[in-house]
């Protein structure tokens, strides 16, 4: 007898995994995640005796395309 767990997939299993990937995860990361819209940050050089503080204002993301029936 030989130890451990037999896992049996079946076709259509697997395609209803990924059909109900693909309507979850886009959903999920595109409105859950609260992603920034500014950001700022200083650059400094030798101790912070020169520095440049940078700003990213108006960040947009574009929607992810997940392409999960191909996998």
């Amino acid at each position: 007898m030989n130890p451990g767990m037999i896992l049996r997939l079946e076709e259509n299993s697997i395609h209803g995994f990924k059909n109900a990937m693909e309507d979850f995860l886009p959903h999920y990361i595109n409105t859950d995640m609260n992603l920034p819209t500014s950001y700022n940050y200083t650059f400094g050089l030798f101790f912070d005796l020169l520095y440049w503080d940078m700003k990213w204002t108006n960040i947009t993301y574009n929607p992810i395309d997940l392409d999960i029936k191909d996998v």
